[in-house]
C-alpha cells in the first residue's frame, strides 16, 4: 500500500463505521440479546474500537546503486537535452524503515487536519518504508539529514493528527453503541409484544442447546492489595477464581454472538478480553505487557506483583497450540503461578478441538496433573515451572466455540 495514497478522508470513514456499528447491532436477534448481561456493549465497542498508531525508531536497510534520470534535474543543466532524451547518472539508494504499530490503514487514510506536502514511500503491515536517492559527488551530507528529517516529521505530524481523530472516534464510540443497542433491544420487545397481543398460538419447539452453560452476572472487583494478609495463596486463588469466572461469562456471550466476531483476528479477540476485565478489575488490566522473555498477552498486576497471566490464540492446529503453551510457560517468572490459556476454536468439529487441546496439554513435557473441571469446556490443570521443577503452576484452560 502506498503511503498517504487514499482518497478517503477521515471524517467520511468515520461515518461509514458509524453505520456499520448500526447496521451490525439492527442485525442482531432477540436470542442475541437473551443472557448476556452487558457483554454486547462490550463486544461490539471492542471491535469498532480503533488501536492509535505508535511510531518506532527509524533505521536504514537497503543500500544500492540505482541509474537515474537528471535530464530535468536542476543541478544538471549542462546535461539538458533539446529533445527531452533522458540521461541517467548513478545514485545511490537508501531505504528508510520506520517501524509502527496500529492498523496500517490509517497511514493511507486523510485526517481532518492535514498538509499537502507528501512522502513518497511504502506501508507494510508493520513498517513505513520510504526511499532516499543522492548521488555522493554532489549532494551533501547535511542535506540528506533534512531530506530525512523532513519526511519523518511530516509522518509525525500525519499520525498525531490522525490519532487526534481516532480518539475523536473511540471517545463517541460507547454512547454509539449503547444507543443503538437500547433503540434495537426496544424495537424487538415491542415487535414481540404486538405478536403476544395479538393471542394467536404458535408449535412450540424445543431446543436443548448442548454444553450451555448461562453466563454469570458481571461483577466489578476489587484487587486487595497482597500486603494486606499474611495468607497470600488464599487471597491469589480467590482472585484467579473470579478472573476464571469473567472469562468462562464473556466468552460465554462470545459464542452466543459469533457471527459479530467470527471473522476477527487474535489480537482483536484478545482485545475483547481486555476491555471486559478491565470493566471488572478497575484497570489494572495490561495487553501486550513485558514479561520475562517477551510479551504476554494479558497481564494483571497488584501490589508490585502479577497475579495473572494469559496467552490468547486461535485454534490452528497441534503444533500452534503447543507453541503458545511453550510461549505462556517461559513468559512466567519464578513468582508467577496463575496463568490461563484461552483459545477460540473456528472449526466445525468443536468437541474434537476440545478433545485435542486436553489430549495435548496432558501429553505436555511440563504437566503434572488436572486440577479441576470448571465446566466442560474450563479445565485446570497444574504445571511445574519450566526452570524449576519444585515450583508448581496453576494453567487453566478456556476453549470458546465461535463456530456453531
Amino acid at each position: 500500500m502506498d503511503l498517504f495514497s487514499s482518497r478517503i478522508n477521515m471524517s467520511s470513514y468515520k461515518e461509514e463505521l458509524k453505520e456499520n456499528v448500526i447496521a451490525e447491532i439492527n442485525s442482531l436477534t432477540k436470542e442475541d440479546f437473551e443472557n448476556t448481561d452487558d457483554s454486547l456493549e462490550i463486544i461490539v465497542t471492542s471491535k469498532y474500537k480503533i488501536p492509535s498508531i505508535n511510531l518506532g525508531t527509524f533505521y536504514q536497510q537497503e543500500e544500492e546503486e540505482i541509474e537515474m534520470d537528471i535530464s530535468k534535474d536542476i543541478r544538471f543543466g549542462a546535461y539538458h537535452t533539446s529533445d527531452g532524451r533522458p540521461v541517467y547518472k548513478k545514485a545511490t539508494l537508501i531505504s528508510i524503515h520506520l517501524p509502527f504499530e496500529g492498523n496500517a490503514e490509517f497511514l493511507s487514510i486523510q485526517p481532518s487536519t492535514f498538509q499537502m506536502t507528501k512522502v513518497k514511500g511504502k506501508v507494510t503491515s508493520n513498517e513505513i518504508i520510504f526511499p532516499i536517492n543522492f548521488y555522493p559527488d554532489v549532494d551533501k551530507m547535511e542535506d540528506i539529514k533534512n531530506e530525512i528529517e523532513l519526511a519523518l516529521s511530516y509522518i509525525k505530524k500525519h499520525t498525531a493528527w490522525m490519532n487526534k481523530d481516532i480518539e475523536s472516534f473511540n471517545t463517541q464510540l460507547p454512547e454509539l453503541v449503547l444507543s443503538a443497542l437500547k433503540t434495537r433491544r426496544d424495537n424487538l420487545e415491542s415487535k414481540q409484544k404486538i405478536i403476544n397481543d395479538l393471542g394467536i398460538p404458535k408449535k412450540e419447539i424445543k431446543q436443548l442447546k448442548i454444553g450451555f452453560v448461562k453466563p454469570i452476572e458481571k461483577k466489578s472487583i476489587k484487587l486487595r492489595d497482597l500486603r494486606e494478609t499474611t495468607n497470600e495463596s488464599i487471597l491469589e486463588n480467590e482472585i484467579y477464581d473470579d478472573i476464571t469466572n469473567s472469562i468462562n461469562s464473556l466468552g460465554i456471550n462470545l459464542e452466543r454472538v459469533n457471527k459479530i466476531i467470527r471473522d476477527l483476528d487474535e489480537e482483536s479477540l484478545r482485545d475483547i478480553l481486555f476491555v471486559a476485565l478491565n470493566s471488572s478489575f478497575k484497570g489494572a488490566v495490561s495487553t501486550e505487557a513485558f514479561n520475562k522473555s517477551g510479551k504476554t498477552d494479558l497481564l494483571i498486576r497488584q501490589a508490585d506483583k502479577n497475579v495473572y497471566i494469559s496467552e490468547c490464540k486461535i485454534w490452528r492446529g497441534d503444533v500452534y497450540f503447543n507453541e503458545g503453551i511453550d510461549q505462556l510457560l517461559n513468559n512466567l517468572t519464578w513468582r508467577d503461578s496463575k496463568c490461563s490459556y484461552v483459545i477460540f476454536s473456528k472449526n466445525d468439529d468443536f468437541t474434537n478441538v476440545l478433545n485435542k487441546a486436553i489430549k495435548l496439554i496432558q501429553n505436555h513435557a511440563s504437566f503434572l496433573n488436572k486440577i479441576k473441571e470448571v465446566n466442560p469446556t474450563c479445565i485446570r490443570f497444574d504445571f511445574k515451572g519450566k526452570e524449576d521443577n519444585q515450583k508448581r503452576v496453576s494453567l487453566t484452560l478456556h476453549l470458546f466455540n465461535l463456530r456453531w
